[in-house]
């Protein structure tokens, strides 16, 4: 673990309860600044991408009395979609009491005009049902690798989902984000926000978010009931860390000062811009101690790069045996000389 990063670690460590890392003191506003500097950007694995929707534009409709809507994409970059493949299924469903025209649809497809993205639109009344974007790499559920992700290796737990925009007739609509590994399936019900700005949905691997996994055959999005009355666009979906609080791909000192800032305040669902790692709602110790561990992990990675200069350490390690020194001084009582 470098120099830098131990020193920054260790000044984190000496602030470390919950109480002391959220007041407002001049102390604590030094300490982060220079926990932040010290921490510098401590590099986790570079994101996995599962389709960032430059290359293999495709336009798809199903009519409501239509069947299913199929297509399978081949020979893709898998620089750019994982394992080089896009699987489409979907039927079109509706509400109830609403009796479509035969020439309502549901679209969706890749464009890369106003920007790369995935979009989604469905007419008055009308939803995907069924709906799966599978990527797999071709293997489906039998032998083979697959898409070979290795979260553990990678220090990424999650799934993270970039929207452009969200606009559903409801207040929301719902994904179910799926995994499969060599044994198993995990599946999670997602609620997504409307939202006319861009926001990412973080799907965790496991309930578990500290538990390691072996390496990921596949991975889905779509939904089974439907819920997507609406439209909505996605610029990327990649791996990621929900200790990464403010998605710039690296966990470190900034990532904490986001924690710090929301400490004790609830969050939004299945999302970790304010600091929530462990997605429960609530930003809080338990997700310090997140950061803390996802932070420890990646600087491990920090030996293969160049020790900063001894002039930088020394009065890295100055500046903190002063901060130190002032929390002492100030728990001290002060003495008051009597008058003659």
């Amino acid at each position: 673990m470098g120099a830098c990063y131990r020193i920054g670690y260790i000044i984190v460590r000496f602030f470390e309860s919950p109480a002391n890392l959220t007041a407002d003191t001049p102390m604590l506003r030094t300490t982060s600044i220079i926990a932040w500097m010290l921490l510098l950007a401590t590099p986790i694995a570079s994101a996995r991408v599962i389709d960032d929707f430059t290359v293999g534009g495709i336009a798809l409709e199903d009519h409501y009395i239509n069947g299913y809507a199929t297509a399978s994409q081949t020979d893709l970059d898998p620089a750019h979609v994982a394992g080089g493949r896009r699987t489409w299924r979907y039927d079109v469903g509706k509400m109830h009491n609403v009796t479509p025209p035969e020439t309502a649809v549901v679209r969706m497809g890749v464009t890369t005009e106003p920007s790369p993205r995935y979009f989604y639109d469905a007419d008055d009344g009308l939803t995907a049902i069924n709906f799966s974007l599978l990527y797999d790499a071709g293997v489906g559920n039998g032998v083979g690798p697959g898409l070979a992700l290795d979260f553990a290796a990678e220090g990424h737990n999650a799934i993270a989902i970039d929207f452009e925009f969200a606009n559903f007739d409801d207040d929301n609509g719902y994904f179910n984000v799926g995994f499969r590994d060599i044994a198993n399936t995990f599946n999670r019900w997602t609620p997504i926000p409307n939202s006319a700005t861009p926001f990412r949905i973080v799907a965790p691997l496991r309930d578990n978010l500290k538990s390691a996994t072996s390496p990921l055959k596949l991975v889905w999005i779509g939904t089974g009931n439907g819920y997507m009355f609406g439209s909505y666009a996605i610029s990327r979906i990649i791996t990621a860390s929900t200790a990464d609080f403010n998605a710039d791909g690296v966990v470190d000192g900034a990532d904490f000062l986001v924690w710090q800032r929301h400490a004790g305040s609830n969050a939004p669902a299945n999302s970790n811009a304010t600091g929530d790692a462990d997605l429960d709602g609530v930003v809080d110790a338990d997700d310090l101690t997140f950061w803390r561990l996802a932070a420890e992990s990646a600087g491990a990675g920090l030996q293969s790069l160049p020790e900063p200069a001894s002039g930088l350490l020394a009065t890295a390690a100055i500046i903190a045996a002063i901060i130190a020194a002032s929390a002492v001084r100030s728990r001290r009582p002060r003495l008051v000389s009597k008058a003659r």
